[in-house]
């Protein structure tokens, strides 16, 4: 498991808040699944370089608060898949 205190940048940050999703959703092995470990590098790189990790950081932040006080949350796919 990755530790949070080496997290120096926003974009380290948000790779280690998507490696505990990845963890919580597709189990403890989800490293061992190439597949996956694919697409969340594909995914994060593209975030990376479009400068996007403190977006998606407020965003997630955002969506958890929503959820704790019971709110349900659409799918996340856009504003019309999620409407």
């Amino acid at each position: 498991m990755p530790d949070l205190a080496d997290k120096t940048t926003q974009y380290e940050f948000l790779v280690y808040r998507t490696e505990m999703g990845a963890r919580k959703f597709f189990g403890k092995d989800w490293a061992n699944d190439d597949k996956v470990v694919g697409r969340l590098k594909t995914e994060l790189d593209l975030i990376e370089r479009k400068n996007f990790s403190a977006y998606f950081l407020m965003l997630s932040i955002f969506i958890q608060k929503v959820r704790d006080v019971g709110i349900p949350v659409g799918p996340g796919r856009g504003s019309s898949g999620g409407s």
